[in-house]
């Protein structure tokens, strides 16, 4: 989705994609319920755009990572002793695998999606004046524009 990025104070039109993962388990045994959310993270990642004096692209990359403080899972009881204590291995265990995941969506997919993005700059500007850029944003349809400063000679 469009947005804004607020880096080093500056704010920047961005892009912005958000990756949420929870956890949820209901391990019924009798008249036990051992059921809750055991993980709940959500990854903003925000891709500003800067068009330097030059007129090219530059990329700034914000990542946020928020720990939505899942409640848990009451393990004891029936649950626990029915078991014989491997269901806190088995939460323990997939608690791991969602937190690699999200860490791979922070560092890998982050990376690699500011690198293969195209930042290739072919502007046209009529007049045969000397210009720098100023001011970038993206129009309510998606499009990305920046405004030109004329310089005085």
């Amino acid at each position: 989705q469009l947005g804004t990025a607020e880096i080093d104070g500056i704010v920047y039109p961005s892009y912005d994609f958000i990756v949420h993962i929870k956890g949820w388990m209901n391990y019924g045994y009798n008249s036990a319920d051992n059921s809750g959310t055991y993980y709940d993270h959500t990854v903003n990642f925000q891709v500003g755009i800067k068009v330097d004096a030059d007129g090219n692209f530059v990329l700034l990359k914000k990542v946020t990572d928020t720990d939505n403080h899942p409640s848990g899972i009451d393990i004891s009881g029936w649950g626990r002793f029915c078991t014989f204590g491997t269901l806190d291995n088995s939460v323990k265990k997939m608690t791991d695998k969602l937190s690699n995941t999200i860490e791979n969506v922070k560092s890998t997919s982050v990376e690699e999606f500011t690198e293969n993005v195209d930042t290739f700059t072919g502007w046209f500007m009529p007049g045969c004046r000397t210009y720098t850029y100023k001011q970038e944003g993206i129009s309510d349809y998606g499009d990305f524009y920046t405004y030109i400063n004329y310089v005085q000679e």
